[in-house]
């Protein structure tokens, strides 16, 4: 235990290196969870397979295990061990398999590699090659069968699968090379090795595994991180001075110090993907450090105890300026950043989930944003939330319209306008003529016949209003037409419907500015080929498939294809199903991350591609590339009305959870009216925004009617 003390104190000491202002304690022992298990492996020797050995796997696993204990509450006896000469190709599968065997439903379990990552010729995979773990004596000539030959992903994926079966709390981490998608077969684009990564040379003989099929789509419902993405190696550091190890007393794998170091800050209630993002930030702010860490899967789950958290994307401090007290964002303008937007400290421990310090953004560039801290001091690594939203576009302006039919409570309506007017995006119009959209006060009978309303200011017929009928209001756009289904809101409860109501207003005008988010930018880096498909029952040949649709219930057939732009003319119908072709057609040769998102007719964002489970490289188009996305994602249109699809290409990697509605506010799209005109207004009125530097993004859209 002396020992696993020193080795947290010299943890916490290194904050120093890591550029943190303060010293964190040694954390008291967390309250035991049941049914924890742990499986580690680490490998430095590699003496016997002719590769260079390294230093840091035997203290990335003593670290792990001591930060497991000490966090999470797991004893000696859930946690089995693997180093070096116990981690052969067999030893490490029966271990897998050891461990699905102990596992019952809703246990954690956490698995940690450290060792030499590597890749080998495949080609039944799209990228030609596998990711690998270099084991005990693999390529040695010396052990018999599999221990002679690397681990392959996707021989992984299939150890897992009988865990994820169990329980869907499973955290796998891989600090290795090439190991963005180390637990499943995945795409590779090319691989460089560094004197002191974490990376082997290819073996060139044939994998006796490697032509034999697995299942690629199977489920992965847990968290999965790999230290590096698949064609870049993870370094192996000295955590005192951050330069190369000179011995195994001092030299850990730079992913796992600084992941450890975050588990040690990790407080109840903080999610996986809190925990990974001040990793990341850490990491690609080192210097002479250039892999860049990947997280894909369900990263909202809860640190403490894998229960799902109320998602609310966060944004990382990838630097601090102490003497001039500010802050940098590691998201920017085309994350949806704009200037004079407050952010708060994420505290989940704290009552509220949020801490003292604010930064209020000053500047905001494509891929970053500086503020002025205020409250209290914020370190490189800690997560931020949106408190304030100052938006790009002049504020959208509301008539209050009260029914003259039936005479409304006169304090429900000073409500509805104090709501209004503490609401960022809006302002009050003192006439009907003056407003963009207008919200309807009355009494509706949803029984009768449509019929022109009492209101003058109305040219569209509405139910009529009848007393005794709850009362409820209703957004309409300038000329009467309903917008949504979530804006007809209910005021029997008073103050839940203005909740309620206010929630739909700040969804539309943030739809509305992601709609605006525009580069000025003359040429164009991707080509987007739509594909339309109708549900046919009588299909036989050539029919789709949704990729929910494993038993191949539902056929749909092909009626239409185009560019984006062609999406207008393509008459599409609720039920119908959007498939999306991507080609990297930069003339530059530059690579992209592209991102598709779906502004629905209820004002919803919702990322297309890539997902919130997918890790960040997913989005990574090289020069030439096409990616068909139809067997991994399609668009559904379930809704009638005005529905957008937009894509963002960055140089740079963004999160797209930033863009996403909160969950808690989506409203089901099973009943929804059409929302008319406002998006289509949205496209043709778009803000205008500073851009410091237009090369570095791309963005194109399409608005289209669903009927």
């Amino acid at each position: 235990m002396a020992q696993i003390e020193r080795r947290l104190r010299a943890l916490a000491q290194a904050l120093l290196w890591a550029g943190v202002v303060g010293v964190v304690d040694v954390a008291t022992p967390g309250a035991a969870i049941a049914g924890g298990h742990a499986l580690l492996i680490g490998i430095g020797d590699y003496a016997e397979s002719g590769l260079m050995s390294l230093n840091g796997p035997d203290n990335d696993i003593a670290l792990i295990r001591s930060v497991l204990k000490a966090r999470v509450g797991l004893s000696d006896g859930d946690i089995v061990t693997l180093l070096d000469a116990q981690a052969t190709h067999t030893a490490v599968q029966k271990a897998f398999a050891d461990l699905a065997a102990r596992v019952k439903p809703d246990d954690f379990v956490y698995i940690h590699y450290s060792g030499h990552g590597s890749y080998t010729d495949d080609k039944t995979q799209p990228g030609k090659v596998d990711q690998t773990w270099v084991t005990y004596g693999s390529r040695a000539r010396k052990l018999p069968g599999l221990d002679d030959h690397d681990v392959l992903d996707k021989e992984i994926n299939l150890w897992l699968q009988p865990i994820y079966k169990v329980t869907p709390n499973v955290v796998f981490v891989s600090d290795s090379c090439y190991s963005a998608t180390v637990s499943r077969a995945a795409r590779a684009q090319g691989a460089r090795a560094a004197p002191t990564a974490r990376a082997a040379p290819a073996d060139p003989r044939t994998h006796p595994l490697g032509a034999q099929p697995f299942a690629p789509n199977a489920a992965m419902p847990g968290v999965r991180i790999g230290a590096a993405r698949d064609w870049e190696t993870a370094v192996e550091v000295d955590p005192n001075d951050g330069g190369a190890c000179a011995d195994k007393k001092r030299c850990d794998g730079v992913f796992t110090w600084y992941w450890a170091q975050a588990l040690q800050r990790a407080a109840p209630g903080d999610r996986w993907s809190d925990v990974f993002n001040r990793t990341y930030s850490m990491v690609v702010t080192r210097p002479y450090v250039l892999q860049r860490p990947q997280q894909e899967g369900h990263g909202e789950r809860s640190v403490f105890g894998g229960e799902l958290s109320a998602v609310k994307a966060t944004v990382s401090i990838a630097a601090i300026d102490s003497k001039a007290g500010t802050a940098r964002l590691a998201a920017g303008q085309v994350s949806g950043l704009t200037p004079g937007s407050v952010y708060r400290q994420y505290a989940p421990g704290r009552p509220g989930g949020l801490g003292d310090a604010r930064v209020e953004l000053t500047s905001v560039e494509p891929m970053s944003a500086l503020g002025t801290v205020r409250g209290a001091t914020l370190a490189v690594g800690d997560s931020v939330v949106e408190e304030t939203h100052a938006y790009s576009f002049k504020p959208i302006r509301i008539f209050v319209d009260a029914d003259k039919a039936t005479p409304v409570d006169q304090a429900v309506l000073a409500q509805i306008v104090a709501a209004l007017r503490g609401l960022k995006g809006f302002e009050i119009a003192a006439k009907p003529a003056d407003a963009a959209w207008i919200i309807h006060v009355f009494r509706p009978d949803l029984d009768a016949r449509p019929a022109t309303p009492a209101s003058s200011t109305l040219t569209m017929p509405l139910p009529p209003s009848k007393s005794g009928k709850p009362l409820a209001a209703w957004v309409q756009d300038a000329r009467g037409a309903p917008l949504a289904s979530s804006l007809q809101v209910s005021l029997a409860d008073p103050k839940t419907g203005v909740a309620a109501l206010s929630d739909g207003l700040t969804r539309f005008a943030r739809a509305r500015e992601v709609a605006n988010l525009d580069a000025a930018s003359a040429t164009r880096a991707m080509n987007v080929q739509l594909t339309a498909y109708r549900a046919d029952p009588s299909c036989r040949q050539d029919c789709f498939f949704r990729p929910s649709d494993t038993a191949d219930r539902q056929p749909y057939r092909k009626f239409a294809a185009g560019q984006l732009a062609d999406a207008e003319s393509m008459s599409l119908k609720c039920g119908d199903v959007l498939s999306v072709s991507l080609k990297n057609v930069d003339g530059d040769k530059q690579s992209w991350y592209v991102y598709l998102l779906d502004i629905g007719p209820d004002g919803v964002i919702r990322a297309v591609f890539p997902t919130r489970y997918d890790n960040q490289d997913a989005a990574r188009l090289t020069a030439g590339e096409t990616r068909d996305l139809k067997d991994q994602t399609v668009l559904v249109l379930n809704a009638t009305g005005i529905e957008t699809l937009k894509l963002i290409a960055t140089t740079e990697p963004i999160d797209v959870r930033l863009f996403e509605t909160p969950l808690q506010v989506v409203a089901s799209r099973s009943s929804l009216n059409p929302l008319e005109s406002l998006l289509a207004q949205a496209m043709t009125s778009r803000a205008a925004v500073e851009h410091k530097d237009v090369t570095d993004w791309r963005t194109s859209q399409a608005s289209f009617d669903v009927r």
